[in-house]
């Protein structure tokens, strides 16, 4: 796979090379570096993998323009990948904003935890003022207490919601650059 993806970078001009392969090594620099939970969101039990995943998408749609045959197609797909990077971006950030959760703590600094979108009937019945930080701080930052005041679903739908809007925006900006490369070829 990998290997399918480098010799489709070569077919292109070496100003869309580069580009693309930084696109394609995103996710493993941003799990690497982003401790912020905007870079890279905190994913609990998916984060051995998630890197893996999301570079398996980007790479994928790294491989999509191979099958435009005019600069018509590669032109109109440009246009698609470029609003559909836009839409994966802003639901990510909205995602991140809303469910990615900052906290201050003595021993650790500061800790980032993606919650659920939905909160446990009893946790709400118990906590019915609390937004969800301090249900975060109440509850606790490790993944089994996460789980008891978020239900379990929805925060596994939380993180594979962040993960595949993570990469799409990549993914669909990739793919916009392999478009744009061969609606500008000479000869498609």
């Amino acid at each position: 796979m990998f290997s399918e993806v480098i010799q489709h970078l070569k077919r292109f001009a070496p100003q869309y090379r580069l580009p693309q392969a930084a696109i394609l090594g995103a996710p493993f620099v941003a799990q690497h570096f982003g401790a912020t939970g905007f870079i890279w969101p905190p994913l609990g039990g998916l984060e051995n993998y998630a890197a893996y995943a999301a570079a398996v998408v980007i790479g994928l749609c790294s491989l999509l323009p191979t099958l435009l045959e005019t600069k018509q197609q590669a032109k109109a797909w440009l246009g698609r990948a470029v609003i559909g990077a836009f839409l994966a971006f802003i639901t990510y950030s909205t995602l991140v904003e809303r469910y990615v959760i900052s906290v201050e703590t003595p021993a650790n600094g500061v800790q980032v935890r993606s919650v659920g979108f939905r909160v446990e009937p009893r946790m709400r019945e118990m906590f019915p003022d609390k937004n969800s930080w301090e249900l975060l701080r109440t509850g606790g930052l490790e993944e089994w207490q996460i789980e008891k005041v978020w239900t379990p679903s929805s925060v596994l739908a939380l993180r594979l919601c962040l993960l595949m809007s993570f990469g799409l925006t990549f993914g669909l900006a990739n793919l916009a650059i392999g478009a744009a490369a061969r609606a500008n070829k000479r000869k498609v």
